[in-house]
């Protein structure tokens, strides 16, 4: 039977800090879980988060109309940062141009 894994990263403590960045075993709590799926055998593994980071943001308001490209600039970072942590990346079309998308993929 084929088992997979989806893991809610969205959480916030009191503080508004993400309860997936917490500490534990010498790892965030959300990278300790997706390694004990996937040691489970677990596939696909799925993340799921909500929230922009305050400092992207800040940096998209700055932009004003080249938001898209210092977005699409930030997603280059983070799919060439997880290429060999992760098997793949999940990635959403914005502004309802998917085509956009392929350009991340031909990175």
């Amino acid at each position: 039977m084929a088992v997979g894994a989806l893991i809610g990263a969205y959480q916030e403590d009191d503080t508004g800090a993400l309860r997936a960045l917490f500490p534990l075993a010498g790892r965030t709590l959300v990278e300790y879980q997706v390694r004990c799926a996937a040691a489970c055998g677990a596939a696909p593994i799925v993340v799921i988060v909500e929230r922009v980071p305050q400092a992207l943001q800040d940096a998209l308001e700055r932009a004003g109309s080249d938001a898209a490209e210092v977005g699409f600039a930030h997603a280059r970072e983070l799919i060439g940062a997880s290429r060999e942590r992760a098997a793949g990346v999940y990635l959403v079309a914005p502004f309802r141009r998917p085509l956009r998308v392929l350009e991340l993929l031909a990175d």
